[in-house]
């Protein structure tokens, strides 16, 4: 978990989320990586890249779910 306050330019984090497995009712869990381009003076928001689509605008609410390091793979 991160706080938009410890983000600096060109910082490397992680985007974990669950997804459905295809046609059924089994969940995995997808990894994205998250480049930050560009963080704003007041802290208010941030510009990233994720998972190498063009970068857009992100919020604390957003940034907080994010994470430093990825996760283990079974």
């Amino acid at each position: 978990m991160v706080a938009i306050t410890a983000l600096k330019k060109d910082d490397v984090l992680y985007d974990v989320v669950s997804q459905k497995a295809g046609n059924t009712t089994l969940r995995r869990q997808a990894v994205y990586r998250v480049l930050v381009t560009e963080v704003a003076e007041d802290h208010s928001y941030v510009m990233a890249r994720w998972n190498g689509n063009a970068e857009r605008k992100y919020r604390e609410g957003q940034v907080k779910k994010w994470r430093r390091t990825a996760p283990k793979k079974d």
